[in-house]
């Protein structure tokens, strides 16, 4: 997927030969196209994608008759006509389920060499065994070390989109702990380091929570959460609006607060 400024869009990807595939942004229709032989197909919508934020999935019309839907969705957010220069379209691939760690598309740090001193943790997800991935973006050419309470756990490269990902093989106990990321250079050189703390609820404590709860975990968003929620990270003002006495930035939210999820009614 490329998108630029404006919210011109070329999409590409796989599905069944001869498919139907049928672009969606939010619940509008905007592209139609169909796969060819080997499955692959490419659409490019008539009309430029809306300004503001979006979520772009598939549906596909196999030959068969059969529908099927894209497992993951794309999040974008579009600057539109009169973008500034320093603007720029950010795409971001998640599972419907939120289950794995997001992958970052496009954006202004995709670009090698852009702002080389950026180190992030974008998301950390676990399963109830426990078995961890954290993803985030550094820069190319430098390696991402993992410490866990001191420990270290892994270490990961940046890729060609300055994006980096790792699972570590231990499991992760149930409990508070402090995670740490150092960025080193081709020599060994500490660029940049960050610490967070981190929360591994029990999956009882999990199943415990009031019907409409949510532990917030290192790489939640308040859209991240929306989404998962109502099916739309344009409902975050819902979630922010319930929770107002414990958020006071709804940019920064942190590891172990619990959230109250209003019904769908009530949103």
């Amino acid at each position: 997927m490329r998108i630029n400024p404006q919210g011109r869009a070329v999409i590409a990807g796989r599905a069944l030969p001869h498919a139907e595939i049928t672009v969606n942004a939010s619940a509008e229709i905007v592209a139609v196209t169909r796969a060819d032989a080997f499955g692959e197909w490419v659409a490019i919508p008539d009309n430029p994608l809306p300004r503001g934020p979006r979520e772009l999935s598939l549906q596909a019309l196999a030959p068969n008759g059969e529908r099927l839907r894209s497992e993951q969705i794309v999040t974008v957010v579009i600057p539109g006509n009169g973008a500034t220069a320093e603007e720029r379209t950010i795409a971001v691939l998640q599972d419907r389920g939120g289950t794995t760690a997001p992958r970052l598309l496009q954006g202004a740090i995709t670009d090698p060499g852009a702002r080389g001193d950026t180190l992030t943790l974008d998301a950390v997800q676990y399963d109830e065994a426990g078995n961890v991935v954290l993803a985030g973006k550094a820069r190319l050419g430098t390696q991402v070390q993992v410490f866990v309470d001191d420990r270290p756990v892994g270490v990961a490269a940046a890729d060609q989109g300055g994006l980096w990902q790792m699972t570590p093989d231990d499991t992760l106990a149930i409990g508070r702990h402090q995670l740490r990321l150092e960025q080193v250079d081709p020599a060994g050189v500490l660029v940049a380091r960050m610490e967070l703390p981190f929360l591994r609820a029990a999956p009882e404590a999990i199943r415990a929570l009031a019907p409409g709860e949510v532990i917030v975990q290192p790489g939640n968003t308040l859209w991240r959460i929306a989404r998962n929620a109502y099916g739309r990270g344009t409902l975050y003002t819902v979630i922010y609006l319930a929770n107002a006495e414990q958020i006071t930035n709804p940019d920064l939210i942190y590891p172990g607060q619990i959230f109250t999820l209003p019904t769908a009614k009530a949103q």
